[in-house]
């Protein structure tokens, strides 16, 4: 969620560029999937339209996790979810978590210890934009980056952050206190 950009006061229902759309949490994985295309809410939300950012990448990323439409689809065909299934945030950290395990990433949630591996957070890279990969963009640089081209936090400031969430570390302001 921090290196999404998406750690707001709800993060379950921004939208690409930001935006916060609280609908989001009450609508169904196919409609998210509708409404990703049409770039409007689901009629019986009143239909109205959904403001996603318009730049080079014209993301569709939804949710506290950015989720794709394609990588949804995927979730819905061989994850936990079902395209009735609303996008709660129950449902939406069950399905960051198969993307972290056996959907995209393929990290076994045992092998996560206290601090991430470069292979780790490189295979994460290949699911978040916003996570940078040892190896830049495509994997196949010498500078790391994003693996898509687009901004991200460091390895580093990742590892960091994820030892910081699992309280392993006392956050700056604690420490000048």
């Amino acid at each position: 969620i921090w290196a999404e950009g998406t750690l707001t006061s709800n993060p379950y229902t921004v939208i690409y560029g930001g935006e916060m759309v609280p609908e989001l949490t009450s609508m169904t994985a196919n409609e998210w999937l509708e409404s990703a295309k049409s770039k409007k809410l689901p009629t019986r939300f009143g239909g109205g339209d959904i403001p996603y950012k318009s730049d080079k990448y014209n993301s569709r990323a939804t949710g506290a996790f950015q989720i794709m439409p394609d990588t949804l689809r995927g979730i819905i065909k061989n994850g936990p979810l079902t395209g009735e299934d609303i996008m709660s945030p129950q449902n939406q950290d069950e399905a960051g978590l198969y993307l972290v395990g056996p959907g995209q990433a393929k990290i076994d949630l045992k092998d996560l210890g206290n601090s991430l591996t470069t292979e780790q957070i490189n295979r994460l890279s290949r699911v978040w934009a916003s996570i940078a990969h040892s190896k830049g963009k495509g994997g196949k640089g010498n500078k790391e980056g994003s693996y898509y081209g687009q901004g991200g936090k460091s390895q580093k400031a990742f590892n960091e952050k994820y030892q910081e969430y699992l309280g392993l570390q006392v956050k700056d302001e604690e420490r000048e206190e």
